[in-house]
């Protein structure tokens, strides 16, 4: 089982209406991918670190070259890097968004984690605004918007 973790924060109780009764604790995010793990043999891990390079490299305006990097160098790193695949048999998707929150709930965690200014708190308060319903005295994406600009 690999376990890939997304975007995760502290919720403090004090951003809840006085009626919940709450404690602290955290919301996240995370993949749990099971399945069968093969280890690449060095032609494979060759191609997956050149294919990493070659993909990352190309959003900058100017590329470093893996074929301009010194060969001895790189036989001296290589047998530090693991390379694998998985043949994911089964996903499991886990979220800690307050969903059984009541609006007002979610709505006061929601604007505590974009004020943390936190680049995770943030992203996971996305998620939880996607929970809201429409009845709610604001729209969910005019608290983000409203945060998100500051």
């Amino acid at each position: 089982m690999f376990v890939f973790n997304g975007p995760n924060a502290y919720v403090s109780a004090q951003w809840y209406t006085k009626e919940c009764p709450a404690a602290p604790s955290w919301s996240y995010a995370v993949v749990h991918a099971h399945g069968d793990v093969r280890l690449l043999d060095r032609a494979g891990l060759d191609q997956v670190v050149d294919d990493l390079v070659r993909v990352n490299e190309s959003r900058f305006p100017t590329q470093w070259s893996i074929a301009d990097y010194s060969p001895q160098r790189r036989a001296a790193l290589m047998p530090h890097i693991v390379g694998f695949s998985m043949a994911v048999t089964r996903l499991e998707p886990k979220f800690n968004i307050k969903r059984h929150y009541s609006d007002a709930d979610k709505r006061g965690a929601i604007v505590g984690l974009i004020e943390t200014g936190k680049d995770d708190a943030r992203q996971i308060a996305r998620p939880m605004a996607e929970t809201l319903s429409v009845q709610g005295d604001r729209p969910a994406n005019d608290i983000l918007d409203n945060y998100s600009k500051g």
